[in-house]
């Protein structure tokens, strides 16, 4: 998958938003947003690997191991609120950008 289309995809946008705003697991992600865990998790490796979000904890359990909790890189990843709606602004090559948009329309409108 190329950046391009890794960012187009409905919940790898879902994913930058919502860590974001605040950290979160990927389990609350998938929970929250309806994306099978397995899918969730190969996203946030993606993500994680393209450097747009990092692992800011990890948690250590009985039940459940380590769990990591993400959060978008603020220098690459920002979203704020203007006129009641959110605004996403991802600092990407020009290129890329230009690719961004429809995606982004489609998701926050």
């Amino acid at each position: 998958m190329n950046q391009a289309s890794t960012v187009k995809d409905k919940h790898i946008e879902k994913i930058l938003i919502a860590t974001s705003l605040h950290p979160m697991t990927a389990m609350n992600l998938s929970r929250i947003f309806g994306i099978p865990s397995a899918i969730c998790h190969r996203k946030v490796n993606l993500l994680e690997s393209l450097d747009l979000i990092t692992c800011v904890e990890r948690l250590m359990s009985e039940e459940d191991g380590i769990t990591k909790v993400y959060s978008a890189k603020r220098d690459k990843v920002t979203v704020h609120q203007d006129d009641g709606r959110f605004v996403v602004r991802i600092n990407v090559p020009l290129d890329l950008a230009l690719q961004l948009s429809y995606g982004w329309r489609t998701l926050l409108a």
